[in-house]
């Protein structure tokens, strides 16, 4: 099946002449694609290549970034830790991968390589570890983000980014209360005799012995308290709660006051499966979220077409919805359609780098081209395979004298005829 979704906006201003898209460059790009930088198997250069061979003229990266997820268990949750993770960036590993992108690109002049991230602002645990009940939630309720800086990229507000998050070097009333109460009692059962009789005949003995054992037990106890609250960093969101779609909404914003991008990623895609790690049962569960993007405002776009059920893009639908209060002034940003790849390997899931595709508008083909097309909404999304594909060479819309094409918005004046141009290669 082949699709193509055109965004076009007709809203309330006119934002700039036609003749501007007509200046543009058309660039296939493939959108969201990993390396083995992260949870790709294919490396920069071969992504390059196999991209040129296919025609694409630009891939657009999106490593993982600090795909690692932790469970404490209580009441020491940093002592007593559990891992999991994917193959990711980190904050220490974010210039070798610039740097290596930079490299590839000298060496393959020929495709476009943007670099971008795939993070996760916020997970959440619910259930306990001993009925089998434990599950990690939202794993795969991610955003892509691009156009940021190294400092930016650092200080991204995800889960478990430890940079610009500040070190409490207090201790809380309750946990130094706790640690002196258990090391209290420690001492006073450390110091008191446990007495028992033994008789012997005629003879009754008395037989005292200090408790030594359990009162350094609780000692220990106390001390572990302290270990566990101290040093503590100011993390906004809670792993053990439930925080809704506010830490999406603060990257979102993070995102757009330092110039960059942001989309979601697959929102009406669904992930279930069960992980057995020793004793313990985890189920990792992410449900389809569409109505996030109506519950959340300020990003730049969504993945509208990808290989999975998508429904938020049909017609009278959740994007229409959203187009219209952008219209009215309700909206900061109309967020726009792309085509979805994530790719990591060839075949792997049934993807290849060539069925779902990402049709820009550019004004240069450069990295700050894409960004500032990708802002502007100048990209239709396509599905297809690499031997029959749709391709938009025209697509504008006139009334009362003015025209207005990809990304762009037009004043229709009551009453007066739209005209509809496109024109559509294969």
């Amino acid at each position: 099946m082949r699709r193509l979704l055109l965004g076009l906006l007709l809203g309330l201003i006119l934002a700039g002449p036609a003749a501007a898209v007509g200046q543009s460059i058309p660039l296939v790009t493939a959108f969201h694609v990993h390396s083995t930088w992260s949870t790709g198997s294919v490396s920069l250069g071969g992504l390059a290549g196999a991209a040129e061979r296919a025609g694409i003229q630009a891939v657009i990266l999106t490593e993982n970034y600090l795909g690692r997820f932790e469970y404490g268990l209580p009441p020491f949750r940093r002592i007593l830790r559990w891992t999991e993770g994917v193959a990711s960036l980190t904050p220490e590993t974010l210039p070798a991968y610039l740097a290596a992108v930079r490299e590839a690109q000298t060496r393959h002049p020929g495709v476009l390589l943007v670099p971008g991230l795939e993070v996760l602002p916020h997970y959440h645990w619910s259930g306990s570890p001993w009925n089998g009940t434990l599950t990690l939630r939202n794993t795969q309720k991610n955003l892509l983000v691009f156009g940021l800086d190294l400092p930016a990229l650092r200080e991204l507000p995800v889960a478990g980014n430890t940079e610009g998050v500040p070190v409490r070097w207090g201790l809380s009333s309750a946990a130094v209360a706790s640690a002196i109460l258990l090391a209290a009692a420690g001492v006073h059962v450390a110091g008191r005799l446990r007495r028992r009789q033994i008789r012997l005949q005629r003879v009754t003995l008395v037989e005292a012995r200090p408790r030594r054992l359990l009162g350094v037990a609780l000692i220990l106890l106390g001390v572990l308290v302290l270990f566990n609250n101290f040093p503590t960093r100011d993390f906004p969101f809670d792993p053990y709660r439930d925080a809704g779609l506010a830490p999406h909404q603060a990257l979102i914003r993070y995102t757009a006051e330092r110039g960059g991008l942001s989309f979601w990623s697959f929102p009406e895609a669904r992930d279930y499966h069960v992980l057995t790690r020793g004793p313990f049962r985890v189920t990792l569960r992410t449900d389809p979220y569409p109505g996030d993007l109506l519950a959340t405002d300020g990003y730049t776009g969504f993945g509208g077409i990808y290989q999975d059920t998508t429904t938020f893009t049909d017609p009278g639908g959740g994007w229409d919805r959203r187009l219209q209060e952008f219209a009215l002034g309700r909206r900061k940003a109309p967020g726009w359609a792309v085509g979805e790849a994530g790719f990591h390997a060839e075949g792997e899931a049934g993807k290849s780098l060539v069925n779902i595709l990402t049709l820009l508008r550019v004004r240069e083909p450069t990295v700050a081209g894409v960004i500032e097309a990708l802002r502007a909404g100048r990209a239709a999304a396509v599905q297809g395979t690499n031997a029959y594909r749709l391709g938009l060479d025209r697509f504008e819309v006139s009334a009362g004298g003015r025209t207005a094409g990809m990304g762009e918005t037009l004043i229709a004046p009551p009453g007066s005829p739209v005209l509809v141009r496109t024109t559509l290669a294969a």
